[in-house]
C-alpha cells in the first residue's frame, strides 16, 4: 500500500510542477496561494492532448482533483441550450473520468504496489467561475450568505452536481467505485474552503 506522501515524492521526482491556485485558475477571485501540481502539465508530459484532466491535482492526506470552469455560457449559435448542456455533461464526466484514470492507471501504477491505503480518499471539485457578470456574481455572493442561490448559478451548479452523479456510485456493500466526493464550488468560495483541505 502506498501513502500520500510517497505519491507526492513521486509525482515531485517524474514531473515538478507545481503552482499555486491563483495561477493555474486564471481567475481574478481566486487568490489562494496554496500550491497544487499543474495536473494539465502532468497530463501532457504523459499523454499530450490524448486525453482531459482536472485544471489540479493536490495530494495532503487525501487526494483533489479540481477542474476551474470557465465559459459555461459560451455556446455556437447553431446548438440549441438542451444539447448544449448535453455536450458540456459528457465533457464534465469524461474530465472527471480520465483525470481519475490517468493517476490510477498511470501515476499511481508506477509508485511503491500502486494501490492507496484504504483510508485515502479520492475528491473531484468543480469550481464554477462566476466573473463573467460582476453584478450577478455579487448578487451570488449575497444570496450565498443569506442561503438562497441565484436561479442562474444554481442552475450551473445543478448541472455540475447532475454530471458528477455518476462518479458517486457505491456497490452494494457501500465501497466507492470511483470518487469518495465530488463537490461543486463557486469561485468565490474557493479561497476559504481550499484551506480547510486535509
Amino acid at each position: 500500500m502506498v501513502s500520500t506522501s510517497e505519491v507526492r515524492k513521486a509525482i515531485d521526482d517524474r514531473f515538478g510542477c507545481e503552482e499555486t491556485f491563483e495561477e493555474m485558475a486564471n481567475n481574478e477571485r481566486i487568490k489562494s496561494k496554496e500550491k497544487a501540481y499543474n495536473y494539465d502539465e502532468i497530463k501532457r508530459s504523459i499523454m499530450g492532448d490524448k486525453c482531459s484532466s482536472a485544471d489540479s491535482l493536490l495530494i495532503k492526506k487525501n487526494v483533489y482533483f479540481i477542474e476551474f470552469k470557465t465559459g459555461f455560457a459560451n455556446r455556437k449559435e447553431d446548438v440549441n441550450i438542451k444539447t448544449h448542456k448535453e455536450n458540456l455533461k459528457c465533457r464534465i464526466r469524461l474530465k472527471a473520468y480520465e483525470s481519475l484514470a490517468l493517476f490510477e492507471k498511470v501515476i499511481l501504477a508506477d509508485v511503491g504496489d500502486g494501490k492507496l491505503w484504504n483510508t485515502i480518499k479520492r475528491h473531484y471539485i468543480a469550481v464554477i467561475d462566476t466573473t463573467d457578470s460582476p453584478k450577478q456574481a455579487y448578487e451570488d455572493l449575497l444570496r450565498a450568505k443569506s442561503g438562497k442561490e441565484d436561479t442562474r448559478s444554481q442552475m450551473e451548479k445543478d448541472l455540475f452536481e447532475n454530471s458528477l452523479l455518476n462518479y458517486r456510485k457505491e456497490t452494494k456493500d457501500g465501497r466507492k467505485v470511483f470518487f469518495d466526493e465530488t463537490k461543486v464550488w463557486y469561485d468565490y468560495e474557493f479561497d476559504s474552503k481550499v484551506v480547510t483541505m486535509k
